[in-house]
């Protein structure tokens, strides 16, 4: 091959390198572009609930399978809708005492004017129970915000309880915990 030839297929190269290199920075100019937004704000919700106990018992001369009735309102004050969960506790003031000789046979909560169960045939002190149809975790029901839910506790003492119950005083309280209705939400570590 003569050197000339070889010349023209170099220069032939050479330009359809610079213009392969012209063509695709002139085409990456057309597709690339950058632009950048306004501060977007998240802000979180607030899980917060109240409970108020409109008349506190203070039962004197108990007797046998008498019933008493403690009713409790449960306010969602926070900024997003909640489930509800609670236990009651209670202790004597004598503590050798059994605190299973205060019974809680009844839990439930009002819709409209109607009180519907919660829990079949009570619950036991320290037990947790749920705002569900039926006192479990499946089901809830939530608070909505700035709304509230009245609760219902029946209470005896038991048959069972002997005369050293006899003008014997048990305390007792409801403790509730809340957390967010997104199913991947979890419950707080205590109440």
């Amino acid at each position: 091959m003569n050197k000339s030839r070889i010349f023209k297929i170099n220069l032939s190269l050479l330009a359809i390198v610079f213009f392969s290199i012209c063509t695709f920075a002139v085409t990456q100019a057309f597709f690339s572009a950058s632009a950048e937004s306004d501060n977007n704000i998240f802000a979180s919700g607030t899980l917060e609930l109240t409970l108020e106990q409109t008349d506190v018992l203070e039962i004197t001369d108990w007797t046998h399978g008498q019933e008493h009735i403690m009713e409790f309102t449960v306010k969602n004050t926070g900024s997003m809708p909640i489930y509800v969960k609670g236990y009651l506790e209670g202790i004597w003031d004598d503590a050798n005492l059994d605190p299973t000789m205060f019974e809680v046979i009844a839990v439930e909560h009002q819709i409209d004017d109607t009180w519907m169960n919660i829990m079949q045939g009570g619950v036991a002190l320290g037990d947790e129970f749920y705002l569900s149809a039926d006192g479990s975790p499946d089901n809830l029901l939530a608070i909505p915000v700035h709304e509230q839910v009245k609760l219902r506790l029946t209470a005896r003492l038991s048959e069972q309880a002997g005369n050293e119950y006899q003008e014997q005083v048990f305390r007792t309280s409801l403790h509730l915990a809340g957390r967010q209705v997104q199913e991947s939400a979890s419950w707080p570590e205590s109440y």
